[in-house]
């Protein structure tokens, strides 16, 4: 009788079963893939080892560019709007929005050159009949302003946000100061070309603008700054532009669509 010996293969090698893994040569203790998987499972556990709480609902951008709310607790996987890229978890800080009816634009806003709102016209960012359109004024030379005053802490940084989509006008202007108009900062946003500039006036200061594309010829337009000085009552401004002037006679028709209005 022969014996014929057998080599016994040790296991493979754990890393081998995952391409990340493998670059590495090495299994991480925790490996989480918010921008793979949009999930909190850790892919070495299987299991979900992390705790997730927000107090409130929120918003994020699936991947076709909608804005979406997440429910309270229910984490958010963020998505380029442009190209539909996955993002990974979107965890911010808590944030209040100053702002009184920022979806509602024919309330607690002030139109003194008496342009006009009419709310729900078109469908907003977020796929519901909620955007409002500003309608111009036709007098001759005038203004053509949407705004709403906030209490501030002095010397604070604040940041306001708008949801804009271009009708007759693609050109419009964001302006936090004082109500005296003396001091604070503006942004001034062309949708037709992606441009955004900014101003600091008087004792303003820390001025930065952005302009997202979104799907449906929508823009998010945001302005950051401060008033300075011992300033505690803000004036938040939206102005329509006429080939860089704020100062023209409007037609009587919508000039832009607005939406989502935040401060903070």
């Amino acid at each position: 009788m022969s014996l014929t010996a057998r080599r016994v293969l040790p296991p493979p090698a754990p890393w081998l079963k995952d391409s990340l893994w493998r670059k590495a040569q090495a299994v991480p203790s925790l490996d989480l893939r918010f921008a793979d998987n949009k999930s909190l499972v850790d892919s070495v556990t299987g299991q979900n080892l992390i705790t997730f709480t927000r107090a409130s609902s929120a918003t994020y951008i699936d991947s076709t560019g909608t804005l979406q709310t997440a429910a309270t607790n229910a984490p958010r996987f963020d998505h380029n709007p442009t190209t539909g890229e996955s993002l990974g978890l979107l965890v911010e800080e808590q944030r209040t929005n100053l702002l009184l009816q920022s979806e509602d634009f024919s309330t607690t806003w002030s139109r003194p050159q008496s342009d006009t709102i009419t709310t729900n016209s078109i469908n907003s960012p977020a796929g519901t009949a909620t955007a409002d359109s500003f309608v111009e004024n036709s007098t001759a030379s005038s203004l053509h302003t949407i705004l709403q005053d906030v209490t501030i802490t002095a010397n604070a940084t604040y940041t306001v946000s708008l949801y804009v989509k271009g009708a007759l006008r693609t050109e419009l202007q964001l302006k936090l100061s004082d109500a005296a108009d003396a001091n604070g900062v503006s942004g001034t946003f062309d949708l037709s070309t992606g441009a955004a500039t900014s101003l600091a006036f008087g004792t303003g200061s820390a001025n930065v603008t952005s302009i997202q594309t979104l799907p449906n010829a929508w823009y998010r337009i945001m302005l950051t700054g401060a008033l300075g000085g011992s300033i505690t009552a803000l004036r938040l401004r939206v102005r329509t532009l006429s080939s860089g002037s704020d100062i023209y006679t409007g037609s009587g028709q919508t000039a832009l669509y607005l939406w989502g209005a935040q401060l903070e």
